[in-house]
């Protein structure tokens, strides 16, 4: 009997320990199956970090001195109204405007060169003026001041569709509206406005820019 218990004691006893063993070397290939597993877990992604509030920064587009234009006028005093196709040029040499019928015969040249030498051809009569506002009068009834007009095409101190009160060098104040604005070319900061009217008292002036360049 003693010796059955002792058999059995130690039987069990090698049971015990081939059960531990059993159970440790389980444990251990769980730990490492796990360690396994979180080693082939992508990494956790960094936290995204808060993005940063960027203002924009509104250039403000540029005022050529020089430039070409081509295009439409119309003027309008009181019941007499006058319309051509137009071509402006304002280089550093000076400026000059042609007018040309909607049928393409011209019938002015309006020029004024870097001293201040200011003609208007028609046919074949110069005649000759202290400014080109004093021959835009005769050719179109209207004095066109153009240095004021050149700023206007380009949107200078305009918003669209909205009017704007400028005094001008006479002491008449025009009230300007620019219905459109185009940009110039895709890389430049200059701008145009394809439509802009100005009118004081009866007269009105009508601009259609068809081509603005600056040079």
């Amino acid at each position: 009997m003693v010796s059955a218990l002792a058999s059995l004691s130690v039987g069990g006893n090698c049971l015990w320990r081939q059960w531990v063993m059993t159970a440790g070397f389980l444990g251990a290939m769980t730990i490492l199956s796990a360690c396994s597993t979180m080693n082939s877990l992508p990494p956790t992604a960094s936290p995204i970090p808060d993005v940063a509030r960027v203002t924009a920064t509104v250039t403000t587009p540029k005022v050529a001195k020089h430039f070409s234009m081509t295009g439409r006028i119309s003027v309008r005093v009181d019941d007499r109204l006058d319309s051509a196709k137009i071509i402006w040029e304002r280089t550093q040499d000076g400026e000059r405007l042609k007018f040309f019928s909607p049928f393409g015969s011209q019938l002015a040249e309006v020029a004024s060169d870097k001293d201040g030498v200011t003609t208007m051809t028609q046919g074949n009569v110069t005649v000759a003026a202290d400014s080109i506002a004093q021959l835009t009068k005769s050719l179109l009834g209207v004095s066109l001041v153009t240095d004021e007009i050149a700023r206007w095409v380009q949107g200078d101190g305009l918003t669209e569709n909205k009017s704007f009160d400028f005094a001008s060098a006479d002491g008449t104040v025009w009230s300007v509206t620019a219905e459109k604005f185009e940009r110039a070319s895709a890389v430049s900061n200059y701008r145009f406005v394809s439509r802009l009217n100005a009118t004081k008292g009866g007269t009105r002036v009508r601009l259609v820019v068809d081509e603005w360049k600056a040079r």
